[in-house]
């Protein structure tokens, strides 16, 4: 993931843009030529994958959108060691947001407009992401309270979600959880049947959604700039693209019903509950608009995510009821899908790992959600499917989010419930503090036991946030008295995200997670960045065959729905 800051308006001219002159400058354009060209930035510059940022597209876009002058200036930094980009994925988006908002179906082409206005615009709206909230607030310096971590981690909760999402591992992680893990729960007392549930609301199978999402998405991300040329219309969805599937159209337009909206749609969604710049629900619900010459996609991603988390937002929102009992059983599901991450990682010597660990006195009582034994350390470990709400993560109200994190992996003070953080807690006093003391768990000698690592998984980007790690410890240690445990050396809590685990797993037999954990430690005694940000150079690649199987068997599924024929005959 390519790491760098955006250029704006107020770098390069000196004053920060207001909102009214970005509409004012916007609003002359046609709502379509302006999606087109957002589309056509994103699909060239392959927004939806972090890893990829073609250069000399970059420079030719930069060309295409700015006058001579400014255009040498941003080609010229974006090859210097400290680049300054101008394109993103906040960016397009909210500039599609605003013309959905302010432009007509009637005005001026921006694509035949001169070089030089919508590379302002774009400039503009890089002004208006931040808030402000990092002003003077150099956290190298002094105390860390929690006032001035949470103000910096507002900042930067969205830069995480919008700008460093591998759509692909997401989409293969909820489609095993879908194919696997939802079945095998079917016990579970708020047991939720996503596949039923999914087709009674849509009239869509379920399996059949995703190879239909999997496949718009699988076009969409293969449009460039050669496709553009050879034929520009190619950026627009109709109906009449699925004719050479085996799809009837009835289901295609069912399919394309859940996915898009008409502006005068969109644009009512956006007034319903917009939290201000940094805030695409509406678009994320369907990321397609419907355009007088077919549907443009918003956002890439978006697409992506349809056959990921789509499916659980749809049965979410059928009823509060539905919705309540679905969100308990998820944890459960995500849980399920964590422990078959680590029962697949490599074998090796000494090794014990202990899912769902009980209390011996009490067969009821469960100490944690993970026990990791190995070389004379501990993991213990809670895993969290827990959701933010929109206004805490894309508002900038730095003190909502606080509440927001507080309540889903801290405590949550209106039922109750210790989370994440005071669920460590407890289970290092009850496992080292107990009276009288506790010999073993499981397999799990805890008298070998020397040095003890707390963890976090969540299932939402927000466990990999910068700060995030550094924010709950504030409260860790206010729960765990260290001098109490005797000789044993308790770690601060480390908060990662599932997409972080995926990524160390697959090298636990020549680097175990305890390692990777104090490898970040070592290179950041304050947990301000992310596990992933110290991940060791001198590892080679090595993919999570978990994921890599299910994008095999998603492709497998989608070839073989879509195009039934082809498929047989190139198996």
């Amino acid at each position: 993931m390519r790491m760098s800051t955006y250029a704006t308006f107020e770098s390069m001219h000196g004053r920060k843009s207001t909102i009214e002159e970005l509409i004012a400058l916007l609003r002359p354009f046609s709502r379509e030529s302006v999606l087109y060209l957002c589309f056509v930035i994103g699909a060239i510059l392959k927004m939806w994958d972090p890893d990829e940022c073609p250069d000399s597209e970059y420079a030719l876009l930069i060309r295409s959108t700015f006058e001579w002058l400014r255009a040498d200036w941003y080609c010229f930094s974006a090859r210097t060691n400290d680049p300054e980009y101008v394109f993103h994925r906040r960016q397009l988006l909210f500039i599609a947001k605003l013309a959905v908002q302010h432009c007509s179906s009637i005005g001026f082409d921006v694509l035949r407009n001169e070089p030089g206005i919508f590379g302002t615009i774009c400039l503009m709206a890089n002004d208006h992401f931040h808030f402000g909230l990092t002003k003077g607030n150099n956290l190298t310096l002094g105390v860390l309270d929690r006032d001035r971590i949470a103000r910096v981690l507002a900042e930067f909760v969205v830069v995480q979600e919008y700008g460093g999402i591998y759509a692909v591992h997401s989409t293969a992680r909820f489609h095993r959880m879908y194919r696997l893990h939802v079945p095998a729960l079917n016990l579970h007392p708020q047991y939720v049947d996503i596949a039923s549930k999914f087709r009674d609301i849509t009239q869509i199978e379920l399996s059949d959604y995703q190879a239909i999402a999997f496949g718009l998405f699988a076009r969409c991300a293969n449009i460039d700039r050669g496709a553009l040329q050879a034929n520009a219309w190619v950026a627009l969805v109709r109906p009449e693209n699925f004719v050479t599937t085996a799809l009837g159209p009835e289901l295609i337009q069912k399919f394309l019903s859940e996915v898009s909206m008409t502006p005068d749609e969109a644009r009512d969604a956006i007034t319903h509950r917009d939290t201000g710049a940094n805030d695409f629900t509406a678009f994320r619900n369907r990321p397609m608009i419907l355009e007088p010459n077919g549907m443009l996609a918003v956002d890439i991603a978006f697409l992506l995510d349809k056959p990921a988390s789509g499916p659980f937002w749809r049965v979410n929102f059928e009823s509060r009821e539905t919705g309540d009992r679905l969100r308990i059983f998820w944890g459960s599901v995500f849980e399920s899908y964590v422990n078959e991450q680590f029962s697949a990682a490599p074998e090796t010597a000494g090794r014990i790992t202990v899912p769902n660990p009980n209390d011996p006195q009490n067969e009821s009582k469960e100490i944690c959600d993970l026990l990791l034994f190995q070389d004379g350390t501990l993991v213990i470990a809670e895993f969290k499917s827990c959701m933010f709400r929109a206004e805490a993560k894309y508002s900038g109200d730095y003190q909502a989010l606080v509440k927001d994190i507080e309540r889903n992996l801290v405590r949550d003070q209106g039922k109750q419930k210790k989370k994440g953080v005071e669920q460590l807690a407890d289970a290092i006093k009850f496992l080292f503090d107990s009276k009288p003391s506790l010999s073993t768990i499981d397999q799990i000698d805890l008298t070998q036991v020397r040095v003890v690592y707390p963890l976090i998984v969540t299932l939402d980007q927000i466990g990999q946030v910068v700060l995030m790690s550094t924010l709950l410890n504030t409260y860790f240690d206010q729960m765990i008295d260290r001098t109490r445990i005797g000789k044993i050396e308790i770690r601060p809590v480390f908060c990662i995200d599932v997409e972080s685990l995926e990524d160390v797993l697959p090298f636990t037999d020549v680097y175990p997670l305890h390692r990777f954990l104090q490898n970040w430690l070592d290179n950041d005694p304050r947990l301000q960045s992310t596990l992933i940000h110290h991940f060791p150079t001198t590892l080679p690649h090595r993919p999570n065959q978990i994921l890599a199987e299910e994008q095999r068997l998603m492709s497998e599924a989608t070839g073989r729905r879509l195009f039934p024929a082809e498929f047989r005959q190139a198996s």
